[in-house]
């Protein structure tokens, strides 16, 4: 009995353990022959094959049955129909304040809208079309550059006193500053979205970005917003 509840001393124990890992005499590493290791790295290697192979197939069945001319990410609740520009206060409001006699106040103000507009210049939008007419520009063939369909033309020159180009400052410093309001694109059915529309519905997206890579959002100018001025704080 005394024999049985002898503690090991630790080199006792690191040579089993070593015998253990390799046995010289039964020639066998980790309890196992080297062929036995062999198959079951062979076994766990062609089952993991197996697995990721299914779970690819699985994968590709199911993109191949998403229609690719959808919206990848929808949800319940409707994208909204117009966004406004400019737009640095995000999710805080679209209260716009600045005062007209300091330029930092509503400088970062012009360069967003310098930076929206750059997708709307006639060399952004060289690959588009002129679309004229008072109908959707329906199209049933892809006849665009990549077997992709055809975008209507709308350039920042369009904008008139708002295009940027006669003044840069979009009328900020005189108190009377442009707002743009972007046109989402919508990708179910057609839908008349107008305000006060003078213009044609051709340049207007039914598709999604796959079907219309080279579509830019319509906008539209408006300095209609109720602008109210701030007094100053008597103190």
């Amino acid at each position: 009995m005394a024999t049985l509840n002898e503690k090991k001393t630790c080199s006792e124990r690191m040579e089993n353990f070593r015998r253990f890992v390799w046995n010289p005499e039964t020639k066998l590493f980790m309890g196992r022959t080297l062929i036995n290791w062999v198959w079951i790295s062979l076994y766990y290697l062609a089952f993991y094959v197996v697995m990721t192979g299914l779970f690819a197939l699985s994968i590709y069945s199911l993109m191949r049955t998403v229609n690719p001319y959808e919206p990848d990410y929808q949800d319940q609740l409707k994208s909204p129909g117009v966004t406004l520009r400019p737009d640095v206060y995000g999710d805080r409001g679209l209260q716009i304040y600045y005062n007209t006699s300091e330029n930092k106040t509503w400088e970062r103000l012009v360069t967003t809208l310098q930076t929206f507009l750059t997708a709307y210049t006639p060399a952004a939008q060289r690959l588009n079309i002129n679309c004229t007419g008072d109908k959707y520009f329906i199209q049933d063939t892809f006849d665009g550059p990549n077997n992709t369909k055809l975008s209507c033309k709308f350039t920042s020159d369009m904008l008139q006193n708002c295009s940027g180009i006669a003044d840069p400052t979009f009328g900020f410093p005189e108190g009377k500053p442009c707002f743009i309001i972007k046109m989402n694109r919508v990708s179910t059915g057609r839908r008349n979205i107008c305000l006060q529309c003078s213009r044609d519905f051709t340049s207007f997206c039914s598709c999604c970005h796959r079907a219309q890579p080279y579509y830019f959002d319509r906008i539209k100018w408006t300095r209609e917003f109720l602008l109210k001025p701030r007094l100053p704080i008597k103190r």
